[in-house]
């Protein structure tokens, strides 16, 4: 009797402490005058991630001084095998208490999750709080993740090779750049590419061919992987399937249309011709000063300036489809924060989450990464630094999409584009055989 009446006790405890972990994560509990009650929150919280440790202390740092009344512990781990030690660890009973994630492995790990219903943070708050892209962390009963950190593709462009042609600001159109391949690609009579514009057409030495690719259709209006509500046992859950060949309502083949003009620039009989497949690595070359623009992440800008810091090099948002109703998009790549059910702490991991989700601690994940916040308010701010003038717009549009498998999916976007610019596929096969491998691997 008396164990049953301290296995109900513990039991109670345990539930109003994860209730309380909500609230306070939510911002419906709040101590007076406090931005995150900690009052009564002890022990210690442990966070896995692929960040680097030095600069994740940077974030933790102050909050741990802020908090007090608990231990935050950060432990790095590597990328490759992040997942599969993540998946041992909670078989084991020693996993973490915080993952730091993103999509992808969201939708692999998503059972292990601690799910926030909307009843305690609304879809509408949580909307109103981060951009666009944050929406992936959303599912039927709740929210899975909370975006610390948005990482938007932007375009880095040659200065000296545009002045030299006399072009004074970079393309803000795809049809701009197009228009200015008779100044920037040159090709020899025996038909020799001696100057390259852009790195595009190829998939292998095209530096983050799939996310070029994916920006393109998400502009078009296309989500390339759509998600459908479905029930069993009256439970909800999401079943996706690819979307890549479906026309928009004014009949356009998205799929069609953007590996259309995505090969063009491998292909020799066009005035865009740019790129093959002989050339190295797209960013190795941009970084050489050997073409005039390079797609690539914010958080690059660092690393190519500290490789090569005589370049003359500045960013631009990527170019948009010059149309009525434009869809103005680029890739992103996302961060989040997630509370694990496993959790031997669950009221501290929840508030540890609020800290990092704050306005006053998000800037310093941004800072720390080279990447933008996730949260509206913030990134609606006038920046003054020209480099968080491109990209904090940037991380505004972004958008991304489910990749449940990013070696897989990316075996099937280089066949697609490979097979098409060597004619052994028409674009109809190409994209169709798109679609079903990917429905193969989607969950």
């Amino acid at each position: 009797m008396k164990k049953s009446i301290f296995q109900f006790v513990l039991i109670a405890v345990l539930v109003f402490g994860i209730i309380l972990a909500v609230l306070l994560f939510s911002g419906v509990v709040r101590t007076p005058g406090s931005k995150n009650s900690t009052a009564g929150l002890s022990g210690n919280v442990t966070i896995w991630g692929t960040i680097e440790r030095d600069k994740m202390l940077v974030v933790l740092d102050p909050i741990v001084k802020d908090v007090k009344t608990f231990r935050i512990d950060y432990v790095e781990k590597k990328a490759a095998s992040y997942e599969s030690e993540l998946v041992e660890a909670l078989a084991s009973g020693r996993g973490p208490d915080i993952i730091i994630i993103d999509p992808g492995l969201l939708i692999r790990q998503s059972d292990k999750i601690a799910v926030t219903p909307y009843k305690t943070f609304t879809e509408r708050d949580y909307k109103d709080t981060f951009v666009t892209i944050g929406d992936l962390f959303l599912a039927p009963d709740g929210i899975l993740a909370i975006p610390i950190s948005v990482d938007p593709m932007v375009m880095y462009y040659n200065k000296d090779i545009l002045e030299q042609e006399g072009i004074a600001l970079p393309p803000e159109y795809w049809s701009e750049l197009i228009g200015l391949a008779p100044k920037l690609s040159k090709v020899s009579p025996d038909g020799f590419i001696t100057k390259n514009m852009v790195a595009l057409g190829e998939y292998d030495n095209v530096t983050h061919a799939k996310e070029i690719f994916s920006m393109m259709v998400l502009q078009l209006g296309n989500p390339i992987v759509e998600s459908q509500v479905k029930y069993q046992d009256k439970v909800a859950y999401l079943a996706y399937r690819s979307v890549l060949n479906v026309a928009t309502s004014d009949g356009l083949q998205t799929g069609e249309s953007v590996l259309r003009f995505y090969t063009q620039f491998a292909d020799p009989a066009k005035q865009t011709y740019s790129w093959n497949k002989t050339f190295g690595q797209s960013r190795d070359l941009f970084i050489g000063g050997k073409t005039a623009f390079y797609f690539g992440y914010a958080s690059e800008y660092n690393q190519i300036q500290n490789k090569n810091p005589n370049l003359r090099f500045d960013i631009a948002r990527v170019p948009q489809i010059r149309a009525d109703y434009p869809t103005r998009a680029t890739y992103g790549k996302m961060l989040g924060v997630a509370v694990l059910k496993s959790s031997k702490n669950a009221p501290a991991a929840f508030s540890t989450t609020q800290y990092l989700m704050s306005a006053t601690y998000a800037p310093f994940i941004a800072d720390a990464l080279g990447t933008a916040p996730a949260r509206r308010d913030l990134l609606s701010q006038k920046q003054e630094g020209a480099y968080n003038g491109i990209v904090y717009p940037s991380a505004i549009i972004a958008r991304s999409w489910l990749d449940p498998d990013s070696v897989k999916t990316g075996e099937i976007f280089k066949r697609m584009i490979t097979s098409s610019v060597s004619g052994r596929s028409t674009l109809s096969e190409a994209v169709k055989d798109f679609v079903n491998s990917m429905n193969d691997v989607l969950p």
